[in-house]
Formats: C-alpha cells, sequence, structure tokens
C-alpha cells in the first residue's frame, strides 16, 4: 500500500527536513511537494531531497498576484496524482502539521485495522507557543509541549487522509471533494475505539467544503499537532512571509488575533518529542545533517556537490551540464559563471584536464578571465604535477600579486627559492605601522622585487604586540619577527628617519638599502636611496602609506562620522575650529582618535553626544574607528601649521586615501595634494569652514 504525502510550502527550510523524516517514519511512501516564491534555502532543500530520495517530487507553483497559492497548486497537481497514484491513498498536510499515531506503528497499520476506508480523518490538537520567544534549532516537536484542551473549538477541524479513486473530483487543504454521485457505499470515518469501524462523518461531509465536525474532537486514536505559532519570533517572520493559502477576499490570516488565539499552552504534552527521539538515526542515514544549504548557490550545485563527495562523478556531472545549459548567466557571490566553475572544478577533480581547460574562460567573459587559475593551480598541485601547479600559481600571482596562498606555495615548493633574497625592514618607533605595509607593498618600486619574490622579509619592531604580529602573518606568509637577522639581508628599509639621521646612512652602504623619510628636507632629497611618503618633496621617490588594514571592509554609518586623528596633545592641529560645529542640533558625529587626551579647546564639549575619543587605542582597533567614517578632517592651515604645506607629512592623508574618505579640508592644502575640489569640502578661511561642514552634511543626507 502507497500513502502519498502532498504538501504546499514557502519559507520552510527550518522544517522541511524534520516534516520529513515524520512522515517517513509512519510509513509515507511517496512525497510531493509544491512550494511558491520560496527567498530562504527551502527550494535547496526540496532539490536535494527530489535528487537523492527517489520517492520525492517537487513542483514549482508558479502563480499570478490574485491567485490563492495552495488553491491553484491543487489544481495543477490533481492530474499528475490520478496518473501516478490512482487508487492509492493520499495525506495533504502543511509543515506545521505532524499526524500524531497513538496506537499503531505506521499509517497502513491503521488503515487495515479500519478496513480501508475511503477517507480518514483526523483531528487537530493545537499547540502554543510554549512561551518560547525566539526560535531554537531543535526539532519542533520537541520544543513545542504545550497545547490545547481537548474541548477547544479549533480542535474540531480535521486533515484527511483519502483513497483517490473514481469518487474523488479534487481536494483541499483539509479534506478530498466528492463527485455527484451515490455516496452511500463511500466509508468516510474518524478513527476511534469507541468505534469498531470508526465514527463516520459521511453525512456530515458529503456535500461542500466543510472542514471540521459538529462535535468535540476525537483524539483517542490519533491526531494531528498543530503548531500553527510557534515561537514569537517565528510567527513574526511567518507574518511577514504571508500565507500559502490565502482567501480571496485580502484578509491577513497571520495576525494578533489569531496569534492569541492560537497560543494554547493549557496541557502538557509531550508525546510526539518521545517518537521523535527514535528518527534521529534517520538524519544520519540521509546525509542530512551535513548538508550546509548556501542560498549564494543554486539548488541544483548544492546537489552536485552532494553526489561529487560521494564520488558520483557522473550524476553530478549531469546535473552541473543541464544546469550550464539551462542558466547560462547564473554568477556566485564573486561575479563567477557558477556552472561552469564548479563543472570545471568537478573536472580537476577528476584529472580530466582537457575537459576543464574547455572551460576556461576568454578576455571579456562574465566573470572575468582569471577565477580558473587558481583551481587549476590546486588542482596540479593535489596531482602532484609541481610545475604544472608552479605555472598556474604565477599565472594567479600577476592577476592577483597580494594572494597569500599562492605566494605560500611559491615560496615553500619551488626549488631555488633558498637562493632568492631576504629583507630586513627596521620599525624604530612603536607607531607607524601602516607604514611598514605600504612599504611591502610599494617594494618593486623601490627595488624592483614583488614581496613574494623574497625568500624571508624579517620585520623589527621594538615592541611584540600581538595584534600586530597577528595581522602581518595572516597577510605575508613569508614575514618574521626578529631583531637579529640583517646579517642574512641582501635588502635594508628603515621605516622612520629624519633630517637629524643622516649621519647613520652611511652605516648601511654595503646593503641595497632604502630610508623612508617623515619629513622633507634638501639633504635627504639628495640622496638617492631616501623615500618620502608625501609628493611635497617634488620628485618621484615617495608614496602615500596608503595600504590600510580593513579599506576592503569599508562601510557607511547611518550618521556622517567625522575624522580628527593624531597626537592630541600637542599643537599640530587647529582645534578651535571644531567649538563652532557643536552649536547646531544636527546629527553626526566628530571622532577624536589618536595619542594623547582631550584637547583643552574642546572640553566644554565632553558631554555632547556628537563627539567621541578614541585614545591610545592597539594597532587593529585604532584602524578599525576607520571602517564606517565619512570624511576626515585635517584641522591644518597655513598659518597655524605651515609645516604641513612644506616640509611635514600629516597621516590624515594617507588614512583619508586608504579609507575612501571625503575631506574638510583648507583649499591651499588641497591643491598641494592635487585632490579633487569638486569632491571635497574646501574652504579657504575659519568663517567658511561651518559652511564646508554644513555642505558635507547636506551631501551625505543627499546620497542617503
Amino acid at each position: 500500500m502507497k500513502v502519498v504525502l502532498v504538501a504546499f510550502l514557502k519559507n520552510e527550510d527550518r522544517y522541511i527536513l524534520e516534516h520529513y523524516i515524520w512522515y517517513k517514519n509512519l510509513g509515507v511512501t511517496d512525497f510531493v511537494y509544491i512550494y511558491n516564491d520560496c527567498t530562504d534555502a527551502s527550494e535547496n532543500i526540496l532539490t536535494f531531497l527530489s535528487e537523492t530520495q527517489k520517492t520525492v517530487t517537487i513542483f514549482h507553483n508558479k502563480i499570478k498576484s490574485d491567485d490563492v497559492p495552495q488553491r491553484v497548486g491543487a489544481f495543477k497537481i490533481f492530474s499528475t496524482l490520478i496518473n501516478e497514484y490512482f487508487n492509492e491513498y493520499v495525506l495533504c498536510v502543511d509543515l506545521d502539521e505532524f499526524l500524531l499515531l497513538k496506537k499503531h506503528n505506521s499509517i497502513q497499520d491503521l488503515v487495515n485495522e479500519y478496513e480501508c476506508p475511503d477517507v480518514i480523518s483526523f483531528n487537530w490538537r493545537v499547540f502554543g507557543s510554549s512561551e518560547k520567544k525566539s526560535f531554537e534549532p531543535l526539532p519542533v516537536t520537541c520544543r513545542f509541549k504545550r497545547c490545547s484542551h481537548p474541548l477547544f473549538p479549533l480542535n474540531k477541524e480535521m486533515k484527511s487522509l483519502w483513497r483517490l479513486n473514481d469518487n474523488i473530483s479534487g481536494f483541499g487543504a483539509h479534506r478530498p471533494f466528492l463527485k455527484d454521485t451515490d455516496c452511500n457505499r463511500i466509508a468516510w470515518i474518524v478513527p476511534s475505539e469507541k468505534y469498531s469501524h470508526g465514527y463516520s462523518v459521511l453525512e456530515s461531509f458529503r456535500n461542500g467544503e466543510k472542514t471540521g465536525l459538529d462535535r468535540d474532537a476525537i483524539i483517542d486514536v490519533a491526531q494531528v499537532n498543530h503548531y500553527a505559532v510557534k515561537s514569537s519570533e517565528e510567527y513574526s517572520n511567518r507574518q511577514k512571509r504571508g500565507r500559502g493559502l490565502a482567501n480571496t477576499t485580502g484578509k491577513k490570516r497571520h495576525t494578533e488575533k489569531y496569534f492569541r488565539m492560537m497560543n494554547k499552552n493549557i496541557i502538557y504534552d509531550q508525546s510526539a518529542c518521545q517518537k521523535f527521539s527514535l528518527l534521529d538515526a534517520q538524519y544520519e542515514q540521509l546525509n542530512l545533517q551535513f548538508i550546509n544549504f548556501c542560498l549564494d548557490l543554486p539548488p541544483q550545485i548544492e546537489v552536485a556537490l552532494f553526489f561529487a563527495d560521494q564520488r558520483k562523478y557522473n550524476i553530478a556531472e549531469k546535473i552541473l551540464l543541464n544546469g550550464l545549459n539551462s542558466y547560462t548567466e547564473k554568477n556566485d557571490s564573486f561575479g563567477h559563471p557558477v556552472f561552469k566553475k564548479e563543472l570545471m572544478r568537478l573536472y580537476l577533480k577528476q584529472q580530466r584536464w582537457d575537459d576543464a581547460k574547455k572551460l576556461i574562460p576568454n578576455k571579456g567573459d562574465i566573470g572575468g578571465c582569471h577565477w580558473h587559475e587558481n583551481l587549476f593551480a590546486r588542482a596540479y598541485d593535489k596531482a602532484g604535477d609541481e610545475k604544472s601547479a608552479e605555472l598556474w600559481w604565477r599565472k594567479y600571482l600577476q592577476y592577483k600579486p597580494d594572494d597569500k596562498e599562492a605566494i605560500n606555495w611559491v615560496n615553500s615548493n619551488i626549488k631555488g627559492n633558498e637562493n632568492l633574497p631576504s629583507i630586513f625592514i627596521n620599525n624604530s618607533k612603536d607607531f607607524h605601522y601602516e607604514v611598514i605595509e605600504s612599504i611591502i607593498e610599494n617594494l618593486f618600486a623601490i627595488f624592483g622585487k614583488k614581496h613574494y619574490e623574497f625568500k624571508c622579509i624579517y620585520l623589527n619592531i621594538p615592541v611584540k604586540r600581538d595584534k600586530v604580529v597577528q595581522y602581518f602573518k595572516s597577510r605575508y606568509p613569508n614575514i618574521r619577527f626578529s631583531s637579529f637577522e640583517l646579517m642574512y639581508c641582501e635588502f635594508y628599509v628603515e621605516c622612520t628617519i629624519y633630517n637629524r639621521d643622516i649621519r647613520h646612512i652611511s652605516n648601511f652602504r654595503g646593503f641595497k638599502s632604502a630610508f623612508v623619510a617623515h619629513e622633507v628636507t634638501p639633504e635627504l632629497i639628495s640622496l638617492s636611496n631616501v623615500w618620502f611618503l608625501t609628493p611635497l618633496c617634488g620628485i618621484d621617490r615617495w608614496f602615500y602609506a596608503s595600504h590600510l588594514p580593513f579599506n576592503k571592509e569599508k562601510k557607511m554609518a547611518k550618521k556622517p562620522v567625522y575624522i580628527v586623528q593624531g597626537n592630541m596633545t600637542d599643537k599640530r592641529r587647529n582645534f578651535k575650529l571644531l567649538q563652532c560645529l557643536f552649536e547646531n542640533d544636527y546629527d553626526y558625529e566628530i571622532r577624536l582618535v589618536g595619542r594623547g587626551k582631550l584637547p583643552k579647546e574642546l572640553e566644554n564639549y565632553a558631554t555632547d553626544s556628537r563627539l567621541s575619543t578614541h585614545f591610545n587605542l592597539n594597532f587593529t582597533d585604532f584602524h578599525r574607528q576607520f571602517i564606517d567614517a565619512y570624511c576626515i578632517i585635517p584641522l591644518v592651515d597655513p598659518i597655524n601649521t605651515p609645516q604641513y604645506y612644506k616640509n611635514k607629512l600629516t597621516s590624515s592623508v594617507s588614512y583619508g586615501l586608504g579609507y575612501g574618505l571625503h575631506f574638510l579640508v583648507e583649499k591651499v592644502f588641497a591643491k598641494k595634494y592635487s585632490m579633487d575640489l569638486s569632491r571635497e569640502f574646501v574652504y579657504s578661511n575659519d568663517d567658511e569652514f561651518v559652511s564646508a561642514f554644513n555642505k558635507s552634511l547636506v551631501d551625505f543626507y543627499s546620497a542617503t
């Protein structure tokens, strides 16, 4: 005897597997799932089931905006059911309905005991929220153990198991519809121990679309546990989702009134939970607990990966080829053609090199023409073909020179690496750490070598701060922290020098050396191995220290955040300019970031919520202050801070460029640094500062 379950669903990804296992254990032999407009992982899970379980069939219920999804789906699926399952039993239930058999091990046992009636209906037992507020990753049947009293009126509602034969003209969510024929020979019952052949309800349901009993619910043999509300969080999500079965009047069902009506927690009932504990092993049998369904990937990809992991490559290939032909423009989160990429990965896994090479993208293809290079490199490396792996890794490094996986492989595997030079980078100050990374990224400009072309980068810093060490090791696999390796290095870089340090430069003539100056003087300019961090030097040997830790994590705050950074305790900033900003009522944040303490000029505004201070932070926490910022204010001008117009570096420029911030900046300074005056907010004197600031506010809120 076959028993076919028909279920309509939308956005039920949390519950599908439990529901499937439950009914499989009850004896359901075939499953038909009809889904519509899912925005979660439901389609992925259903596709997985249909591909891995031969008894599962899925249908996408395409509907119009004014259609009733479940009724449309029932009408469409009825002819399919007749063709496939004529004279078999059909059970239509929702994903929040669990049939609980109290006297039988399976649906077949129950049907046989009552002599195979045409229709068996089961009363609801409405379960409440059990006072739970939020979702928990546990079975529904184990989370909710409090339910309504048996006499609760809505328990009269029923769900039906019916034999699909010539007496049936269609079906709804609760019951089948009978043809206009002599129905006296039809047996329609509710199972009960009080009635040997069951309690007959034929007269009540002969005509119309009635869905409930005229008497109290009969639940001594079986009941349908109806988890209509679940937790408060889940009910709220269901309200947003909408109904699968909506009436045509446009009324909403899942209201607060409905929640109060269905949230019944009168009686404690854990019988369903006790039964579910017996089903855990079936999850493992199906391998379902190992599947991590990803919304970024089409469901066919998930299924293909599952079969590939089981070494069923022919099935995986067929699925991916079908997807490639049907969804040629489907891309993953990286913008790469997802079916082509996974098919190439499958061929490489099998060492089908020629088939994989046929999928190599051309220039101009969607997703770019380099995404395949690291796939080939990894595959050849795994196959033990070091020469081919090197070829592909070096190709990939030409496209992505910072890729640490490629750099690490080249440095670790290629013969002759022992002959590569090493470099010693010395940072004598317990700050300027962002300068180190900018030096590493500019080694080609300085020495004509990429950072991965050095066998080892020895970095000497005065204090081994954990977060600094952790950051650099994560970015550069060949970096080492040491103060004793100078004698073994062919290259040397000093991160911080001033004019007073010129006498030390002669000590390093035996090395290929470079020195990074933090001020501009004629003496320093005259030395060919001195580099600068500002274009004020007027020569080509300069770069910005704009390679910063979190520049790829940039995100804008909901209100404009203005950064003022640097040393707060000396007279390097004109903090008086900020005083007038706190006289208005606008919503923004002035964020002071740096060394020292609150400047005296701003002490009267210490309690203003728009002023925040972040002083003496560690390396990573310091840079995190820039992630959500909108604009940086250098607070320099020709009168109060003329050094920044002539020969001194202000790191505000590097931070602003590195994190893509706007500048609120004095006009002459902006011109010296070749800033885009149409993009930045410039002022010529103190009186124009406020108007430039107000313009930045208008631009921010206009854009958001």
